[in-house]
């Protein structure tokens, strides 16, 4: 399992990987928790086990939230984060493929696109946020990892 802040790592550098070949894509705090959200999701419907093993999310008004990673990048405001953020990271070949494919899939969504996306009813933070009605209620991984099976993670296999 990884580390968030590695994840995090990895997707700045996708970021900043696209745009030295001449594509932008916007990647800002809210978005990257937004994708960091999906890459989770995916990977734990794909693999039976998390992608991030160290944090979890909690179900804040705009979404699920990694409270640590967006500490890190809050610095930034609503702007993108900095291409000086792609830090090392330790990653298995198995969670770069996922994150690639994630990252693929939405890297040309808006941060707001992807916030609609989580807030679907039924959702694991619609589920945790409006039962429990409480800023920072975790996100239990059996309810992201349910919900991913049932909408298809193979739309990224």
């Amino acid at each position: 399992m990884a580390r968030a802040n590695d994840v995090a790592s990895y997707l700045v550098s996708l970021r900043n990987s696209d745009e030295n070949s001449g594509k932008y894509f916007s990647l800002s705090n809210l978005k990257m928790q937004k994708i960091l959200y999906f890459c989770q999701g995916v990977y734990h419907a794909m693999h039976d086990t998390s992608l991030i093993d160290d944090h979890s999310f909690e179900a804040w008004p705009y979404g699920p939230v990694i409270p640590q990673v967006y500490s890190r990048f809050s610095k930034f405001g609503q702007t993108d984060i900095s291409d000086r953020e792609a830090k090392s990271y330790n990653l298995t070949q198995d969670q770069i493929f996922v994150i690639n494919k994630v990252w693929n899939l939405l890297k040309n969504k808006e941060a707001f696109d992807l916030v609609d996306a989580t807030h679907l009813p039924g959702s694991p933070w619609d589920t945790i946020y409006n039962d429990e009605n409480r800023f920072d209620s975790v996100i239990p991984n059996n309810l992201i990892r349910n919900y991913f099976l049932n909408i298809g993670a193979g739309v990224v296999r």
